[in-house]
């Protein structure tokens, strides 16, 4: 029988982040809500902010670095 799960390698930080969010969604949500459903979650309102967002936080988690506007 094939598992309904994959596994993923993350980062101890990134774990970690994704913990916290699972847990500030639990109370905000006022039910347990699992890693699964933490990282769906997270994906979907972060891909609702996509255009907004990813540029600034992309800089501020190191994954991009600055960019500088041509003349």
């Amino acid at each position: 029988m094939a598992s309904e799960y994959t596994a993923i390698n993350v980062s101890h930080g990134a774990r970690d982040e994704l913990r916290s969010f699972a847990a500030a969604a639990t109370g905000t949500l006022g039910q347990r809500v699992t890693m699964t459903d933490a990282l769906r979650l997270a994906v979907r309102i972060a891909t609702a902010h996509l255009a907004a967002d990813a540029t600034a936080t992309a800089t501020a988690l190191g994954i991009t670095g600055p960019t500088r506007k041509a003349d």
